[in-house]
């Protein structure tokens, strides 16, 4: 996989994403604090490039507060729970965090980042049987907690797993199978390396994007 540089929020942010993506900007309106990627090509079947169902979106946020005695590391929580109803319309949705863990950036030295793996039912594609043969959605979340500027930069990786192949192995993969040849752990896998390529490149290019 290639990385090239992406000038973000017209280029007051930058980060290394994966080459040949498309700005849904070009697609469709975006809200002016998030960034919108697709994957350009119609590629399911080379397990060491993105899907062409994966899509990646950066946010500019508010900064969750977290409640005093709490650990920071509450804040993805907020995160994922908000993003989970905003993909069932509004709605409550099965939802579930897994490996959380704490991120270091030589661009954010002083300030807490996460990652996390969220898993939820992928309603969208129509079909509602229960077990491994249900449509799922996982959600690499990637959070930078920028203190000085009460914001949260948060990136998340969409990796929707619909084929049976997949499902099956995504099913097996939660009983605790973690072999290479797992097709739903390649592809998450892949993604955190996107999510963490990212976390480690991105950068404040002018800070004054935050006061206009």
């Amino acid at each position: 996989m290639i990385f090239e540089k992406h000038h973000l929020y017209g280029g007051a942010i930058t980060a290394e994403l994966p080459k040949n993506l498309v700005d849904a900007s070009q697609l469709r309106q975006i809200p002016d604090t998030q960034e919108v990627f697709l994957v350009a090509d119609s590629n399911t079947l080379n397990y060491s490039e993105l899907n062409k169902d994966d899509s990646i979106v950066i946010d500019l946020m508010e900064r969750v507060i977290v409640d005093p005695g709490k650990d920071d590391i509450e804040s993805i929580y907020t995160h994922a729970k908000e993003i989970s109803s905003l993909n069932n319309n509004g709605g409550e949705n099965e939802w579930k965090l897994q490996k959380i863990e704490n991120f270091k950036s030589q661009n954010f030295p002083n300030d807490n980042i996460f990652t996390a793996v969220c898993i939820e039912p992928a309603k969208k594609w129509g079909r509602t049987t229960k077990g491994s043969n249900q449509p799922t959605l996982v959600i690499l979340l990637g959070l930078i907690r920028i203190e000085k500027i009460s914001t949260d930069l948060l990136c998340t990786i969409n990796v929707p797993i619909v084929s049976e192949e997949e499902l099956d192995d995504l099913f097996t993969l939660d009983q605790g199978d973690n072999e290479n040849h797992n097709k739903a752990s390649q592809r998450i896998n892949l993604a955190s390396k996107v999510l963490n390529h990212f976390l480690q490149s991105v950068k404040i290019e002018d800070w004054s994007i935050f006061t206009n």
